[in-house]
């Protein structure tokens, strides 16, 4: 994960909370057996006195659960916008390239989008954290050890880096359960049943995809339980180095060092307070492992290559603007015609209208576009940005707002309702915070499209391709949704692909014509 100064800050304050854990644990041991030790009378504590003492671990107290608090609120707010930049990058590259995207329509898209994002951004949080504070803490528990005693202090270090070894050995020598591979079969096969359950039902084949499924989800479950048997062991063993550490600490203190009980005691303690730390390497090594593994099918998805239709001379683009323009597109033999080329241009902020009957080549000419100029961004980033909404484009289980942030992650719910109202999605009781999905409401197919389009108008795209605008709407609403949707974009060039039956994008979008019929 990127280290920004929010991240940066969450590290210092998960230092900062377990330095307060840490040394309340260590000091409040020393006063303990430093005050049983006045009372018995010991050498060295007779004029104890209990304020510096008593004062301090109030403070570690405090430090401790004011420092906790805030590191989380700062540390999941930085993974909260990394999560949404990352799932902001998918949406826009499935969106533009719909080719690249086209074999993660069964729901390895979902996955990528939830369970790869989670993973890779929490790493900051899971390994990261446990990591950097192992070995500032560690560092700290050393140095402060080798005040008192250097010996003491040098068989801390000892015990130390052994735990960082041994964990890193138990890491490397423990099976792998393959759990995120079986979840991602688990989530896209449940989206793929959700997706096919009724013409299952229809063909009575429900039960062999009931249990399908079910055979997906028992896998998951026998993974799920080795990881835990492994997570089981290696805390064993850690539980008994620390048990051992503990010993030795406490024989080099006493036997080797010469030191009072109080100050024993605290070297064990603070012994004790690190090594809890170290216990969590082991996990932080796998989330490390989990999240660059993340990470690499996330870059390995988004360097498919595209491989758009060519146009001659593809399409034209010139600095900031957005003109489209392409000479002898090949269109294929189809039923309805036979082969021939098409030209076309629209200027920037112009609208172009591809007209024509099922099966003419209006989807393939649309995603032939968004590939080409989604490849012009990808090596120019002063491009202009192309959207591409699908006729049958996606919407993710979640809220509405949270669709709409895929799009643009600083859009506010204010601008997201704004949107949603000026196409009256609000009369129908959506709002930002409308649940769709699995659990959520089920949209019209009308309601479904307009929502598309409100997505649409929040990314504020430069060239913004439509495949079948209208479908799904009657004609005054398609009028008034189009309509507004040229009055939030004006200076977007579009290109909308549509039947000839329907007149109604070229009565509210008036532009060029290309027919491929």
């Amino acid at each position: 994960m990127p280290l920004t100064s929010l991240a940066i800050g969450g590290l210092a304050l998960a230092v900062l909370a377990e330095i307060g854990t840490v040394g309340l644990l260590g000091l409040s041991g020393w006063f303990i057996a430093a005050c049983a030790s006045a009372n018995a009378g010991l050498a060295g504590f007779v004029t104890f006195s209990y304020i510096s003492p008593s004062g301090g671990v109030r403070s570690f107290a405090l430090v401790r659960i004011a420092a906790n608090y805030v590191q989380r609120l700062v540390q999941h707010s930085a993974v909260l916008r990394r999560q949404t930049e990352i799932r902001s990058e998918l949406f826009e590259d499935a969106a533009a390239a719909p080719k690249r995207a086209v074999r993660l329509r069964a729901g390895d898209l979902l996955d990528r989008a939830m369970s790869d994002t989670e993973t890779e951004s929490m790493a900051l949080i899971r390994a990261m954290s446990p990591v950097v504070c192992f070995v500032v803490v560690g560092t700290g528990a050393v140095l402060t050890a080798a005040i008192e005693s250097p010996v003491t202090g040098f068989a801390l270090a000892i015990v130390l880096v052994v735990a960082s070894v041994l964990t890193a050995l138990d890491r490397r020598t423990a099976p792998d359960a393959l759990d995120d591979a079986t979840r991602s079969l688990v989530r896209a096969e449940a989206v793929a049943a959700v997706d096919a359950w009724p013409e299952m039902v229809s063909l009575g084949a429900a039960d062999r995809l009931a249990d399908r499924t079910l055979t997906r989800i028992d896998a998951l479950a026998a993974a799920q339980r080795v990881a835990r048997a492994r997570a089981a062991r290696s805390t064993l063993r850690f539980s008994l180095f620390a048990t051992v550490s503990l010993v030795a600490i406490g024989y080099v203190a006493i036997v080797v060092a010469h030191e009072n009980v109080p100050t024993v005691v605290f070297a064990a303690l603070l012994t004790s307070g690190v090594l809890a730390i170290g216990a969590r390497l082991g996990a932080a090594a796998e989330a490390m492992r989990r999240a660059s593994e993340a990470r690499a099918r996330r870059e390995q998805l988004l360097a498919v290559p595209l491989e758009a239709e060519p146009l001659a001379p593809s399409v034209a683009l010139m600095g900031d603007a957005a003109t489209v323009g392409f000479v002898g597109y090949a269109l294929p033999d189809a039923v309805l015609r036979g082969a021939r080329t098409v030209d076309a241009s629209v200027p920037t902020g112009g609208v172009l209208i591809v007209e024509g009957r099922s099966g003419t080549g209006k989807t393939t000419l649309l995603a032939a576009l968004a590939d080409e100029l989604a490849a012009r961004r990808a090596v120019d980033p002063s491009a202009p940005r192309v959207l591409l909404v699908p006729a049958d484009d996606y919407l993710f289980t979640g809220s509405i707002g949270a669709n709409m942030r895929l799009a643009r992650a600083d859009a506010s719910r204010a601008d997201i309702e704004d949107v949603l109202a000026a196409l009256q999605l609000d009369q129908a009781g959506i709002d930002a915070t409308t649940r769709i999905g699995v659990g959520g409401r089920e949209l019209s197919g009308g309601e479904r499209k307009r929502v598309h389009l409100a997505r649409a108008i929040v990314a504020r795209p430069d060239i913004l391709l439509l495949d079948e605008p209208t479908s799904g709407l009657d004609e005054a609403t398609a009028e008034r949704v189009l309509t507004e949707l040229r009055m939030r974009l004006p200076d977007a060039t579009l290109v909308i692909g549509t039947h000839p039956e329907s007149r109604v994008v070229a009565r509210a979008l008036p532009g060029e014509l290309l027919s491929l019929d």
